[in-house]
């Protein structure tokens, strides 16, 4: 698994001319489904609209690149409004209040995590800023001194446009089980 912040800034480079296409900007993720739809890259041309990279186009995810065939896997959206239709960016989800089905808010979104080879998020990275309590006032889910933990995939009932709603029995991970899981590989390795 990899947090997109970690994802965040990395260069896209495609394998038949080994050229740096531009930096992954952003994750689009069908909030219905929890699927990754596609990654969003920065151009290198910064009079350039970003482009996407459907998930099924990526070639491999390192620790020091985003690896596509060409640069005929980046889709303009303006071409792809279905891409547009079925996703949120992650920087729409970071900082929405979690709130279980009972009404106790459990913290923010701080990061989502995902697994590449499935395409799918795996788990939500849950903070409780220091002195920040109910719904509305996210603060800085990162935040120094930043209490919280992992909220499994399988526990969010709905990821809507104020608040993720997560169900009724939901209770955070403890974070180490992050670093346990990811242990050994990167993202998933490379698809093929």
């Amino acid at each position: 698994m990899i947090r997109i912040l970690d994802l965040i800034g990395r260069p896209v480079l495609t394998i038949d001319e080994g050229a740096s296409t531009g930096k992954v900007s952003g994750v689009l993720v069908n909030s219905v489904t929890g699927e990754v739809t596609a990654l969003v890259v920065a151009l290198n041309d910064a009079f350039e609209p970003p482009r996407a990279v459907p998930v099924a186009l990526v070639q491999g995810v390192g620790e020091d690149a985003v690896m596509i065939e060409n640069s005929s896997a980046l889709v303009e959206f303006s071409q792809s409004p279905g891409l547009r239709a079925m996703g949120r960016l992650d920087s729409q989800i970071r900082g929405l209040p979690v709130v279980a089905a009972t009404g106790k808010c459990l913290g923010h979104v701080a990061d989502l995590l995902i697994n590449m080879e499935t395409g799918r998020v795996e788990a939500y990275e849950v903070a409780q800023p220091a002195g920040a309590g109910a719904v509305g006032g996210a603060g800085d889910a990162r935040a120094e001194g930043a209490a919280g933990g992992l909220l499994p995939a399988a526990m969010v009932a709905t990821i809507g446009r104020d608040a993720v709603i997560a169900a009724a029995g939901a209770e955070l991970r403890p974070m180490e089980e992050r670093s346990r899981e990811g242990e050994g590989r990167e993202a998933g390795g490379e698809r093929g």
